[in-house]
């Protein structure tokens, strides 16, 4: 008997012995594990777990019209009101600027801003901002778009940054040039998303986050810009976890294929568009949206030889993933490892480590940090001076440090993407000379979908998925996997809950089993990126209503019923609501609230006070997010992120939440003669608004005190 390398049950070597004691056979490494009845007789082949981001043909975008007015040159009088200014976070290619002018032409007004060492204005409507600095654009913010007398925020037409843009193609020649990349695209963005929440618009812009050739089309020449690919991870997360921004990704093409006036023309169109399509490339006259879809069943090539006589380097090696990555190697052939690790292998990768040199294997376990170009430099010349010649790296090192992205900072996007980024870096700089059979990079589906509360996590892995596709167009062999979450090894098996949570909310785990089927699966194939996934996506989308609203999982199997089936429910509560007597509307609203609070913290409805304090109930920050995105897009608002913190129980926010459909006692329901309130989409409460901007900089623990404080008032 044995443990079994960071995964749940017990291992065993089992010796087949006949009645006379003679050996029949002999089974290594036999692992036994409980499982439900469900995993045996619901699981899907390897094949229905495949799927790959694909590229479809949009019409061209006709018209320049916005919710509230078309786009042309007016005449302006003294009485008309100034429109509201656009928010240009102007590249250094001369797109930003070009997009200023050509709105201003059109009678709009911009504010734009370049990127610099320190806040400061440069001319009227001409400003200069740290991108490292997250109190600069709080500043910005401040200045640009100050409080009228009523307290409310001077409104902003939409926020188009353009910094990612000025990110080097191809991968760096680096590490510092890296960073100053990162700084200006994926921090950068972060930052300018955390001033808009915390300024306390009353209706938030639209944020737009623009690059160039971070995505790889077919058709496309010259490098993919690696560091503006972790740009898209981050804004995936941005889009749901705060659908209140709108927050659409656009990729230019390359600037040699597209001068800045024509590229900011086409953005131009862009910033217009009203077909929710939010994930945008933009190709000479091409427009295409991003889809998932399955991979396509093509015959699959020759299997990858694994051959005794080379070597094979595993990242993150001396984990539950690396090893059981290792052992299967070692199963196919393989006789000479390298296994990377920032600590000194446990117990259990001990007993890992001795099942494959039994195996006959040779397993070289060393100590390095994969994000130190020192370290893998040390670490390759071991390899040569002990091993064989190189054939096959893969890339599995990883850590987690999850936070809401208003909760995000510089600390914990290093945390996260140090292993990934500059490891990955690294390595694609160290064997670029090497005669690879295959390298691989361990990316997740937190980049591709966006994980709410993972903001750091999916950039860090999209960049993963940038360098796959820049290595297939220099010739490189490259294979980038965006796992869901595994169920007996890896990051979220070392958590219970984050699995638990996550399969609540439809990404189901993989067992470490099926991911060696896929990873062999997917080197057959010979794509450059891929997901292997187990989604639900009817679930996913009831728990996201932004993946609902998003064309990206429309073409799944099972999307279309599932996007009716949301919106009929969406419909169905506030039709309810508003059709009743008002002496009912209170308990219906109640009522409501409680399916989706119980929903989300998995309670019984009915178990839930309605002045119980959300937080004695387990809702945690990110949970109430996903919380009032399902009652935005339930009842037809637009609240506030701190909407929770605001009514911090049952029965205050049922009573809110009425008062803003105008259907409560005070109010009239939009299904009498009287006339109706304004659309509770448009605008946010005074109250609301100011909190945003005076919660932005508590922490949680100074949340709970002010939450515990208005429920003390309130009894």
């Amino acid at each position: 008997m044995r443990e079994t390398s960071g995964a749940p049950g017990f291992g065993a070597d089992l010796t087949l012995l006949s009645d006379e004691g003679a050996p029949l056979g002999h089974v290594t490494a036999l692992r036994a594990q409980e499982i439900s009845l469900s995993s045996l007789t619901n699981r899907e082949s390897i094949s229905e777990l495949l799927y790959e981001l694909s590229w479809t043909e949009l019409p061209p975008v006709t018209g320049t019209r916005t919710r509230t007015r078309t786009l042309t040159p007016r005449a302006r009088t003294p009485e008309a009101p100034a429109p509201p200014p656009w928010l240009i976070l102007a590249d250094g290619a001369g797109v930003g600027s070009s997009l200023a002018t050509q709105l201003r032409q059109q009678g709009e007004r911009c504010i734009v801003v370049t990127a610099g060492d320190q806040l400061s204005a440069r001319g009227p409507d001409e400003w200069a901002c740290n991108p490292s600095s997250r109190e600069s654009f709080t500043s910005l913010l401040e200045a640009a778009f100050p409080s009228s007398s009523a307290r409310a925020r001077a409104p902003c037409a939409g926020v188009v940054h353009l910094w990612p843009v000025d990110g080097r193609p191809g991968a760096g020649d680096s590490r510092a040039a890296v960073e100053e990349d990162l700084r200006l695209g994926t921090h950068s963005a972060l930052h300018v998303t955390q001033a808009l929440l915390r300024h306390g618009f009353r209706d938030p812009p639209k944020l737009w986050l623009v690059t160039c050739h971070a995505q790889s089309l077919e058709g496309d020449v010259g490098s993919v810009s690696v560091s503006q690919a972790a740009v898209w991870g981050l804004g995936r997360v941005i889009a749901i976890e705060h659908p209140e921004l709108g927050c659409t990704r656009v990729d230019l093409e390359a600037a040699a294929d597209a001068p800045a006036a024509g590229a900011a023309n086409a953005l131009l169109r862009e910033l217009f568009a009203e077909d929710g399509e939010d994930q945008v490339a933009l190709r000479g006259a091409r427009r295409l949206g991003a889809r998932l879809l399955p991979l396509p069943a093509t015959p699959p090539l020759p299997d990858v030889l694994v051959v005794a006589d080379a070597s094979y380097l595993i990242t993150g090696g001396l984990g539950g993933l690396g090893l059981s990555v290792a052992e299967w190697l070692v199963a196919q052939g393989a006789r000479n490892l390298m296994l990377i690790g920032r600590s000194a292998p446990s117990d259990a990768a001990l007993l890992a480590l001795e099942r494959m040199t039994t195996a006959g294997a040779r397993v070289l376990p060393v100590r390095a940090d994969v994000s130190e170009l020192s370290d893998m430099e040390r670490a390759l010349g071991e390899l040569d001076a002990l091993l064989p010649p190189l054939r096959g790296v893969i890339h599995a090192a990883g850590v987690l440090d999850d936070a809401t992205l208003e909760n995000q900072d510089a600390e914990k996007f290093e945390t996260v993407m140090r292993p990934k980024v500059h490891g990955g870096w690294a390595l694609h700089t160290l064997t670029a000379g090497r005669d690879l059979d295959f390298f691989v990079l361990y990316s997740s589906a937190a980049g591709l979908l966006g994980s709410p509360g993972q903001g750091n996590y999916a950039a860090a892995n999209t960049y993963l998925d940038g360098l796959a596709q820049l290595r297939k167009s220099q010739g490189l062999p490259a294979l980038s996997v965006d796992w869901g979450a595994f169920g007996d090894v890896g990051l979220a098996a070392a958590q219970a809950n984050r699995g638990e949570r996550l399969s609540f909310r439809g990404i189901a785990s993989l067992s470490a089993d099926e991911g060696l089927q896929a990873l062999r699966r997917l080197l057959r194939h010979r794509v450059a990126q891929a997901a292997a996934v187990r989604i639900d996506v009817q679930r996913w989308i009831e728990f996201y209503p932004a993946a609902a609203a998003s064309p990206f999982l429309r073409e799944l199997g099972r999307m279309s019923a599932s996007r009716a089936e949301g919106k009929t429910e969406a419909r169905k509560a506030r039709k309810e609501i508003e059709a009743a007597a008002v002496s009912e509307r209170p308990a219906l609203m109640e009522r409501y609230v409680r399916s989706v609070l119980g929903a989300t913290l998995r309670l019984a409805p009915e178990a839930i006070d309605r002045h119980a304090m959300f937080r004695t109930l387990g809702l945690d920050s990110l949970m109430s997010l996903e919380v009032r995105n399902r009652l935005d897009a339930g009842l037809g608002t637009r609240t506030s992120a701190a909407l929770l913190f605001m009514y911090p129980c049952l029965a205050e926010l049922s009573a809110h939440l009425l008062e803003r459909l105008g259907v409560g006692p005070g109010g009239v329901g939009r299904g009498t003669e009287a006339v109706p309130p304004p659309p509770a989409a448009t605008v946010i409460s005074a109250t609301e608004a100011e909190v945003d901007g005076e919660v932005g900089s508590m922490t949680e623990d100074e949340l709970a005190k002010l939450i515990t404080s208005r429920f003390e008032e309130a009894l």
